[in-house]
């Protein structure tokens, strides 16, 4: 499905046109190079994770969009698209996802981003979009917000949920030193009263080792407080995608020939996100998750060198033990004017904003 784009804030003569993909099949090399290039910042920026994506939990095709902004044989945008119903559109992606953000060339400006959103306003019912998490530090979180204005609709920015990480430097010694003396002490007990148990960790990486590892996970799993997965299919995809990736570090404490913990962890460059982790409550008294993510820390910062330890999603206590930097992710929420639904959406939104800081002031004021 193509469509030509008007020029308007486009560099070259040459029209850019809009092009919607259904899946990752449909994908050309050009495509493919351009989400490559996004994956080196964040694995769930690749093509890899959507086709996990769209095998395991999004499998029906008229759910997904892949807007493709091209000029000539160059992509200048790919931005995946989520079809929630009636007009609504939102970033591809559920609750697993921690963070997104659409696939840009290097130069790609504001102008470009405005010409894709009107095109694709013009080409499918839109009352509204929604795209989230995002990086509010990040250049491109308020280029979206300037595109999307741009193309005649209505951003609002909003609050997804906080992020706790950790910037490290130099060895896991160093990380330690830089700890409270209360967090050391309470490390080596905990680390202690693993060992004297019998503890002991197992890493893995590779394919042929992550087969075993996941099988372990999956029984901690269901041992732990954690309720089942709505998804049964996505972790053990996405472990076996990550595996042979080369980006998967994962980690299993046992107690003889019992798997009491498991974690996983994604490392793409610099950067460890630790991504899932379950611990088997029975063996909660002697801290194999404790001791499992010292090991995990240790390893991304000796081995993988990386710079940056991320805890992605939410404020949970425990993560506070291990970080000490928060930041926010952030989305924008634009409402078209020119669909009914989207200009009932935009006046309660903007009478929603207008009100919220009234109230609260006389709530203050109340108290």
């Amino acid at each position: 499905m193509n469509a030509a784009v008007a020029p308007s804030g486009l560099h070259g003569a040459e029209r850019a046109r809009l092009e919607l993909l259904r899946h990752p099949d449909e994908f050309d090399a050009a495509v493919r190079a351009l989400l490559a290039a996004a994956e080196q910042r964040c694995p769930q920026f690749g093509e890899g994770w959507y086709r996990v994506l769209l095998a395991t939990v999004l499998r029906d095709p008229r759910q997904v969009l892949f807007a493709v902004l091209r000029r000539g044989d160059e992509v200048r945008a790919v931005l995946p698209l989520l079809h929630e119903g009636g007009a609504r559109w939102s970033a591809l992606g559920n609750y697993y996802t921690y963070l997104y953000a659409p696939a840009l060339a290097a130069d790609c400006g504001t102008g470009e981003l405005a010409a894709l959103f009107a095109a694709l306003r013009r080409r499918v019912p839109m009352a509204r979009i929604g795209l989230a998490p995002l990086d509010r530090e990040a250049p491109g979180y308020a280029r979206l917000g300037e595109a999307l204005r741009c193309a005649g609709l209505r951003p609002y920015p909003f609050l997804c949920f906080g992020n706790w990480y950790e910037p490290v430097a130099g060895r896991w010694s160093e990380y330690l030193a830089a700890r409270s003396a209360n967090f050391r002490s309470a490390l080596r007990r905990n680390l202690k009263r693993f060992e004297s148990a019998g503890g002991r960790i197992t890493l893995h990486r590779d394919p042929a080792s992550a087969e075993p590892a996941l099988q372990a996970y999956m029984a901690v799993y269901a041992r732990s407080w954690k309720k089942p997965e709505p998804y049964p299919d996505f972790i053990p995809a996405l472990v076996r995608h990550s595996a042979a990736r080369g980006l998967l570090r994962m980690g299993v404490a046992w107690v003889g020939e019992q798997p009491v913990a498991a974690q996983i962890w994604l490392v793409q460059g610099r950067k460890a996100d630790i991504y899932k982790l379950a611990y088997d409550e029975a063996y909660k008294d002697i801290a194999p998750g404790v001791a499992l993510t010292a090991r995990l820390f240790e390893q991304a910062i000796d081995e993988d060198g990386v710079t940056e330890v991320d805890y992605l999603i939410g404020d949970d206590d425990y993560k506070k033990r291990w970080m000490q930097q928060r930041r926010e992710r952030w989305g924008w929420m634009a409402y078209n004017p020119r669909h009914p639904a989207g200009l009932l959406g935009w006046l309660k939104e903007a009478l929603w904003r207008r009100l919220k800081p009234l109230w609260a002031a006389r709530a203050e004021a109340g108290s």
